[in-house]
């Protein structure tokens, strides 16, 4: 399926269920109705998904949802490709700081991704996806897919601040440091409301991932 590029609707934005049908077109509808499914699957979970609570989410006619996405498994592909991709792309934005030395780079996309782990309907989206994963296979095999991805982005990191390691060696550093990204996922989820540290805790990750990049074979 070709990938989707939509953007983002304004946070805080709500979406209601009008009294009559709405006019749109395809360059609007579809990101509005990823927006909801994105919601809804970070708000009710995998069980409670459906593409019918997604139109009537976002007071359409099942009939509009699916001229665009024929079936629930469509929609969800399309969403959770929208949102690995928008995280992905806060990332890369730091890659692509050609000022910056890549160690600078990796620190600030330890940023990005601290100010990203404090989103609530973010970790509980990427939470029911790995559940989802659990029980459907296509899910699972879109998570192997953006896995991929992210290691590879990690592995040019990598790459960069220390050019002497093979591409194997880059990779599988690449995978540590992804590894390590979802374990902190799951412990921030877990301690929510109860971490006193995150600064130290950012700048721990900091020294971990260097170190990972560093390290001589």
């Amino acid at each position: 399926m070709k990938r989707l590029e939509i953007g983002s609707l304004p946070k805080g934005d709500t979406v209601s269920a009008p009294s009559k049908q709405r006019r749109g077109n395809r360059a609007s509808r579809i990101p509005e109705i990823i927006e909801v499914s994105i919601r809804l699957l970070a708000s009710e979970g995998y069980a409670g998904y459906s593409i019918n609570r997604v139109a009537s989410s976002a007071g359409l006619r099942l009939s509009t949802v699916q001229h665009y996405f024929s079936s629930r498994e469509e929609l969800l592909r399309a969403t959770m490709d929208v949102m690995s991709q928008r995280w992905l792309e806060r990332f890369r934005e730091s890659a692509q700081q050609a000022a910056l030395p890549p160690g600078k780079k990796l620190d600030m996309i330890v940023d990005k991704f601290y100010d990203n782990l404090t989103e609530h309907e973010l970790g509980s989206f990427i939470f029911q996806s790995w559940a989802l994963a659990e029980h459907e296979e296509f899910a699972k095999d879109i998570l192997k897919n953006i896995q991929r991805e992210y290691t590879q982005f990690f592995a040019t990191i990598v790459a960069g601040i220390n050019p002497s390691l093979s591409t194997a060696e880059c990779s599988l550093r690449a995978s540590l440091i992804a590894a390590h990204a979802d374990g902190l996922l799951i412990y921030y989820r877990r301690a929510e409301g109860d971490i006193q540290n995150l600064d130290e805790l950012r700048g721990a990750t900091k020294v971990i991932w260097r170190a990972l990049c560093d390290a001589p074979t």
